[in-house]
Parts: C-alpha cells; sequence; structure tokens
C-alpha cells in the first residue's frame, strides 16, 4: 500500500477528512456511552447503529491518517451510511428540538459526516491511483467489517438491552439510597425519567392517607385521562346490571346486539358476557380501524403529521353500534379476519379492548341511557367522583397537559400532543387521584363507601375472583372480571424491576397517559396506590423512563404496606398525612 503514500506536504482537504471522521468516531463512542449508561433516549436498534459506525470509523482512522488512496473511498461508503441512517431514524416523524447533551452531539457529528464526505472526494481525486487490486480489497473489506460488526450488534440486541437496563437501574438505585424522603425520592425520579407531571396517592382501608402532586402540575385535583383503569369502572357497570336483573353474566353476547358476534373458527361456541369481561372472548387486541374510530381527529392528524402513522379511513358519523357490525361482522366495511385471535372461546386469555366496547354498547342498550348518564348516575355521583368525567372540554383548566415522548434525529423530547376525547368503553375516562381512591376504597370495603353501597359484597368478590391465567403479560398471572392480579413478591416487568404485592386493580396506557391503580385486599381491611401521570412511550428498551417509573411505584406500594401495617399496630387509628 505504499504506493498510495504521497510524498507530498499533507493538503487542507485530507487534514479535513481525517479531523472529521476522528469526529465521527470520537462522537460515536461518547454517545454509545451516554446512552449505554444513562439511556436518555437510545434504543437497541440506534445503539447496534451508533456501535457499527464507531468501530469501523475507528478502524478507518489510520489508514486516513496514512493518506491510503483506498481508506477514503471507505470513509466516504461509512458517512453515507450514517447519513442514511439518520435519515431512515428520522423518516416519517417531526423533528422537535430540545437542547441536550445527545442533540448537540448530534448536531456536530451531521456537520463532520458531511464535512468527511465533502473533504473525502476531494482527497480521493487529489492521490495518485495505485492498485486496482489493493483498492478493491480494501472496499471489499470495508464493506465487510461494516456489514459483520453491524450484524454482530443486531444480533444480540437483547444483550445490549440487558446492559443498558441494567447500567441504568444501578446508576439510577445507588443514587436513590443517599435520598431520605419519599417525595424527594420520588421527585429526583420523576425528573430523571423526563416525566412532566405525577400525581400519587395512597389509600388504606377505608380513605386516603397520602396524595401528592410533582412536577408542571402539581394540584392534586389534576385530571388525567386513565386509559384501561377505565375497564374496572365499566366492568362494575355491567356486574350492577346483573345485580338488578337486566342481564346475566352468561348471556350470550349476540342477546343484546343488533347482530351476531361469532368466531369464524369456533361458529358453535357461544361468546359471553363474561368472557368479554375476562378477555376470552376469542376477540384479538386492537387493530388499526379500530384505533382510527376510538381516537378524535385532532389526535389522529398530529400523529399523522408528526409521527407518521396510517390510519384507516373511518365514518366518525357512524354510531357505536354501526361502528362495531361493521368491524365484527363478516363483509362489514371494517372488518378483516385479524380481529379474531385463533383461539376457541372461553378457554384463553387473549386482550381485547375491542370487548369492552362491546360491554359499553350493552350497558347503553340494556338502561336505555348514555355511558356518560349511566356511569354519572351510578357511580360517579354515589362515589362523589366530582371531577371524574368523559371530556377534556368538562374542566379545561384542571386537565394534564398530555405528551408524547418522541424519538428520531433530534427528536429526543416530550412533545406535546393536541388535547383529545376517546371514545368510551376500553379507556377514555378522566379523572383524579383522589377520585379514584373513592372508588379504590369501594373495592376494600365490600362495596361499601360513606355509608353508600355501590355493589353487593358477592358482586365484589365477583369481580375480584381470578378466572384466567394471564402468563402472556410478564407481570400479570391471571385476569378477574376487568381485575388484574399482578405477582406477588420482587418481580420484572419487560426487564424492570419492581414489587406489587400480588395487588388488584388495571393498568392503564394512551397517547398521553401512563396510569396504575392497584389495591391489595386483606382480611382486615387492605392498602393501594394510584400513580397518573402525563406522557407515554412506544419503546419499551427506553431503559431510563421505565425504571424510575417502576421504581416509583415500587415505592409507593411498600410505602402504602408500611402504612397499613402502621394502622394494625396501631389498633386501627387513622393515619393521615392529606
Amino acid at each position: 500500500m505504499t504506493e498510495n503514500r504521497p510524498k507530498e506536504r499533507w493538503t487542507l482537504q485530507q487534514i479535513g477528512a481525517a479531523v472529521s471522521i476522528l469526529i465521527i468516531s470520537a462522537w460515536s463512542i461518547v454517545v454509545f456511552l451516554i446512552h449505554a449508561y444513562s439511556p436518555l433516549s437510545g434504543d437497541t436498534q440506534e445503539l447496534a447503529f451508533i456501535g457499527t459506525v464507531a468501530i469501523v470509523s475507528l478502524l478507518s482512522l489510520p489508514f486516513y491518517l496514512k493518506r491510503v488512496k483506498w481508506s477514503y473511498l471507505g470513509g466516504i461508503l461509512v458517512t453515507i451510511l450514517l447519513v442514511i441512517g439518520a435519515i431512515m431514524t428520522a423518516l416519517n416523524r417531526a423533528i422537535f428540538f430540545s437542547p441536550s447533551v445527545h442533540n448537540i452531539f448530534a448536531i456536530v457529528v451531521y456537520i463532520a459526516a458531511f464535512a468527511c464526505l465533502y473533504f473525502s472526494v476531494l482527497s480521493f481525486r487529489q492521490l495518485k491511483s495505485g492498485s486496482r487490486r489493493t483498492t478493491i480489497i480494501g472496499i471489499c473489506a470495508t464493506i465487510l467489517v461494516f456489514a459483520l460488526i453491524a450484524s454482530l450488534f443486531l444480533a444480540n440486541q437483547s444483550l445490549i438491552r440487558q446492559f443498558t437496563v441494567k447500567s441504568t437501574i444501578e446508576r439510577t438505585y445507588n443514587q436513590l439510597e443517599r435520598i431520605e424522603e419519599l417525595e424527594n425520592k420520588i421527585e429526583y425520579l420523576r425528573q430523571l425519567g423526563d416525566i412532566p407531571s405525577l400525581t400519587a396517592g395512597i389509600v388504606v382501608d377505608d380513605y386516603p392517607v397520602w396524595i401528592k402532586g410533582f412536577g408542571e402540575q402539581q394540584e392534586p385535583e389534576t385530571v388525567y385521562n386513565i386509559g384501561s383503569v377505565t375497564k374496572p369502572i365499566i366492568a362494575t357497570g355491567i356486574l350492577q346490571l346483573q345485580e338488578r336483573g337486566l342481564i346475566s353474566l352468561d348471556d350470550e353476547v349476540s342477546d343484546h346486539l343488533p347482530f351476531q358476534l361469532v368466531h369464524p373458527d369456533y361458529p358453535d361456541t357461544p361468546i359471553t358476557i363474561r368472557m368479554l369481561l375476562s378477555h376470552q372472548s376469542g376477540l384479538n387486541h386492537s387493530t388499526i380501524p379500530q384505533e382510527t374510530y376510538f381516537l378524535a381527529e385532532d389526535i389522529i392528524e398530529w400523529m399523522g403529521e408528526k409521527q407518521g402513522w396510517t390510519f384507516a379511513e373511518h365514518d366518525s358519523e357512524m354510531s357505536l353500534g354501526e361502528f362495531l357490525e361493521n368491524y365484527l361482522v363478516p363483509d362489514g366495511l371494517y372488518y378483516s379476519a385479524d380481529i379474531w385471535a385463533s383461539v376457541e372461546p372461553g378457554t384463553e386469555f387473549v386482550y381485547a379492548n375491542s370487548g369492552y366496547y362491546l360491554l359499553r354498547y350493552i350497558i347503553e342498550s340494556v338502561t336505555g341511557q348514555s355511558i356518560h348518564q349511566y356511569l354519572q348516575e351510578n357511580i360517579f355521583d354515589p362515589l362523589s367522583m366530582t371531577d371524574t368525567g368523559l371530556h377534556f372540554s368538562d374542566a379545561p383548566e384542571k386537565q394534564a397537559i398530555p405528551y408524547l415522548r418522541l424519538f428520531g434525529v433530534l427528536s429526543k423530547t416530550n412533545a406535546e400532543l393536541p388535547t383529545y376525547d376517546k371514545v368510551i368503553g376500553a379507556g377514555g375516562i378522566r379523572s383524579t387521584v383522589p377520585d379514584l381512591a373513592q372508588f379504590m376504597v369501594a373495592n376494600l370495603n365490600n362495596g361499601q363507601i360513606n355509608g353508600t353501597q355501590l355493589v353487593k359484597p358477592e358482586t365484589v368478590s365477583l369481580l375480584h375472583n381470578q378466572v384466567v391465567s394471564s402468563t402472556a403479560v410478564t407481570n400479570m398471572v391471571s385476569t378477574g372480571l376487568g381485575f388484574d392480579k399482578l405477582r406477588d413478591g420482587p418481580g420484572r416487568y419487560w426487564g424492570y424491576e419492581y414489587n406489587m404485592h400480588g395487588a388488584l386493580g388495571h393498568h392503564g396506557g394512551d397517547f398521553g397517559c401512563n396510569n396504575e391503580w392497584w389495591f391489595v385486599d386483606k382480611d382486615q381491611g387492605g392498602y393501594g396506590v394510584i400513580m397518573l401521570t402525563n406522557v407515554n412511550t412506544h419503546k419499551w428498551d427506553e431503559a431510563l423512563y421505565f425504571a424510575t417509573y417502576y421504581k416509583i411505584l415500587t415505592m409507593l406500594m411498600d410505602e402504602a404496606a408500611s402504612r397499613y401495617d402502621q394502622r394494625l399496630s396501631q389498633g386501627n387509628k387513622k393515619i393521615n398525612d392529606h
């Protein structure tokens, strides 16, 4: 390769090429370490890409310093791949710039990439041609090394993820041990996880003993979209109808619909209301037509423009009954085979939001009331849930501002979402920690609160009774009629450590929210926690967010258990800092 080493002095272009590829290699290593040890925004694919660029550019650097002509072609290839990778990362995503270490490094490397491309082309032209064979071997070796390293990184994404999760948890928890008060611990974790607003509460027996807000909106009465925490409320409404003799849980769902609900693979197996409640109907998880119909136009437009999401065409004027018929019946406008899971109704757990929209329809069909009227008269008013409703416009000054965690070239930030309503059923109710504490107290006290009997004690037992294993979800052991049961003792949720004491309740996630409502029912009373937040992310490998989120939840549940034990030791004397 000595024939490619010119004897003349370095040119400005050659210095520029060497400096720019040095910046790229140094940047890639630093950013990889930033993500690996404090992954504020990186996922495993991004880490694999950054790691590949780091190693290949570092290997190219000595050849640049020796001014080997074919190495410039390799450098051109690396920088082109870097730019293409950045474009692919940002494809169909809006760029929301926020000042951060990651974004500053990102700007530097893109400038360096274009500089390297420019100077490498000029340097390649300046040098005399060497052996064609050497050039071809060098270029092929560069491509081979790049492909090999990329393949190794991509093939070991799970190892990368385990490494980032472990390192993040260790660093976070080590720092946490130096902080004393619960409120200070929560605030530290909230800031670290970049959660704009968080409201949390602890319930012991028949009252909330602690409620506090953190972040931008600290008022305890801040109203959040509670997502699937709606499901236990809908389930309670259905069981009220059974108490009144208006329905039976073993009724065929079709008896209360204007169409026949039949699993195409098991046409002789009836689908009952009980199966809808426990996610055993054979219906599958959400599909695009379903999500499109149940979302407001504003959020559909925003997700399309900012995130490149594609939503199915739909008729927003169509009633819920009309949509369900067109969605669930063959030859319907929105019907597709994938709305059904390949399991027989009544045999297996398959989480299905559509089942709860059917339950909402049954409530309205049987009572002749809108879902808003029914819930208001039969659940919200009896429990004095004064800030709970179905629309953002009900109390706009109290509503939590929704955010979505965005990822892209310069999109490591929380982007404010448009305010929106969602069709009630699987989700969509808006509530507060104090109001949800009232609902929890009723569940901890045989359906009774302040002299009001929401449902009979035997109905509460029926709701809480676990009817099907749900081992497909890593933190759950079973599901009842709208109430899930979590593992007892230390465990992991998608790799993140937490302990939820075998609690009953539900998680609730949606655009702009991530929420928890869980309680432990004891022989003598019980305890529980509520945690509402106003940001969500679609990346399960965003280690820092989930490590902090589930640590807060675990600390709250441990504190609730401690206060419950304290109440027992004090002979049922009330303990209350709220």
